[in-house]
């Protein structure tokens, strides 16, 4: 799938991992997985790409 400059994302366009996560903001599972998203990420932005797509 292409990714346009104006999705939301965190991390280096070119990054050698590109992790895409559908989600909802009213998804009491999604609500949880956050908090391990952000310790996932947290100083990879350089290895990881996060795509957030609603």
């Amino acid at each position: 799938m292409q990714i346009s400059p104006s999705e939301h994302s965190r991390g280096l366009a070119d990054a050698p991992l590109v992790l895409e996560e559908y989600g909802d903001f009213e998804c009491p599972f999604c609500k949880q997985a956050y908090p391990v998203l952000q310790t996932l990420l947290a100083g990879q932005t350089q290895f990881v790409r996060f795509i957030y797509r609603h």
